[in-house]
């Protein structure tokens, strides 16, 4: 055995020792909680202080919580400029039961065009989630002189999980706005 790989294998081996989760570590120890990075739809903010996010994970169909609660500086600074109804991408680590959010970021999508797809649901009769046949689901809301009443307000409180839509939108600072939609079949 040359010099060299001698002093390999005694490195190898006090590394082995001294690196926690390798052999001599404590094995009842549980490890520690790993980042999960999730893209979805940020559906609302919640609590006296806004704390807390619902989150629908592209491919789930169930809404989730996560808490900002501990989220760092840049983290709540990002927050502010992200409106609900909008696709985000959110950094997290498993803390119990709770989802506690490390880092967020919005996710760039087409400006404008027409979306079709599925309705997955509709919240407060002002904005709509569309899954289309493929890819990520998007979300969309009414202009704010729609909102006010109109056609698009009665179809869209006519809007059921699993109408086929078709929607002509346009984005501006905050989010996609409906500039047409028309409920297919």
């Amino acid at each position: 055995m040359s010099a060299r790989s001698l002093i390999i294998a005694v490195v190898c081996t006090f590394a082995c020792i001294a690196v926690p989760g390798t052999a001599g570590a404590d094995s009842t120890k549980s490890p520690a909680p790993k980042k999960v990075i999730v893209s979805g739809i940020y559906v609302d903010r919640k609590d006296n202080k806004g704390d807390t996010i619902t989150f629908l994970t592209d491919g789930e169909e169930d809404i989730k919580t996560y808490t900002l609660e501990g989220a760092d500086k840049s983290t709540m600074e990002a927050m502010k400029k992200i409106f609900p109804n909008c696709r985000i991408r959110i950094a997290y680590k498993q803390d119990g039961d709770v989802r506690r959010i490390l880092a967020v970021e919005k996710i760039a999508t087409r400006a404008s065009g027409i979306f079709i797809g599925e309705v997955m649901f509709v919240q407060n009769n002002f904005w709509l989630a569309v899954k289309p046949k493929n890819g990520p689901p998007d979300a969309f809301a009414l202009n704010f002189d729609s909102n006010k009443g109109g056609p698009m307000v009665e179809l869209l409180k006519s809007l059921k999980k699993g109408d086929i839509v078709a929607i002509k939108y346009a984005t501006d600072f905050e989010r996609h706005r409906i500039l047409e939609i028309q409920k297919k079949g």
